[in-house]
């Protein structure tokens, strides 16, 4: 529906048709009465109105289901986040527990046999830690061999899988202690033992 003034003139009887959306029509009398009225056409400004309203419910409709799928997906990415966390701290806990197992293995692993107590592993580059006295490219050497060769010395240390030292007292300013993992060569004569490995010893009290 489109919107029109009709014009009430009350002097002089005359009626004008300005153009299809207005008329005036002039009657004796002393002042302007407007009236208010509406023409019915296919595509009115009223009509244009409500399709605009219809438009705009759309779009805020369109929008509010918009944020209603993002508060859902914000919900969804915090449940995974809370997912990863929780992995994360049971991974670690079992990296943990891995940890444990594998360092209990490596104690029973360099364990001393009954008699002999296992000190260490120890650097021994250049300055020897126990040089009291040596043998060199033992093809069966064992910690019981070894323990032989240093008999009447305090310490024993196995090399590079093939040599055993003796001596009194352990030079530990100039070598020092080294992970136990670094002296795992198997010794000649035994391969369920470490005899050191390269510039390390396995010490052990004879």
């Amino acid at each position: 529906m489109q919107f029109f003034h009709l014009l009430v003139l009350l002097e002089v009887g005359h009626v004008a048709v300005a153009d299809q959306n207005h008329v005036t029509l002039t009657l004796n009398g002393g002042k302007d009465v407007p009236i208010r009225g509406f023409l019915l056409s296919e595509n009115t400004a009223c009509d244009n109105a409500k399709m605009d309203d219809t438009r705009i419910m759309n779009k805020l409709n369109s929008i509010e289901n918009r944020i209603e799928q993002l508060d859902k997906l914000g919900g969804k990415m915090d449940g995974l986040k809370n997912n990863l966390d929780s992995s994360a701290k049971r991974f670690t806990a079992l990296e943990t527990s891995i940890n444990e197992v594998k360092k209990a293995v490596t104690d029973l692993q360099f364990s001393s046999v009954p008699g002999t107590g296992y000190i260490g592993c120890y650097t021994d580059c250049g300055s020897r830690m126990l040089n009291a006295k040596y043998i060199k490219n033992i093809r069966d050497l064992t910690l019981a061999k070894c323990k032989s060769i240093c008999k009447g010395y305090k310490y024993l240390g196995l090399q590079y899988a093939q040599e055993c030292w003796c001596g009194n007292k352990m030079d530990t300013v100039r070598n020092h202690r080294a992970p136990d993992t670094e002296c795992k060569m198997p010794c000649s004569g035994d391969k369920n033992r470490m005899c050191g490995g390269g510039c390390r010893n396995s010490v052990y009290y004879v």
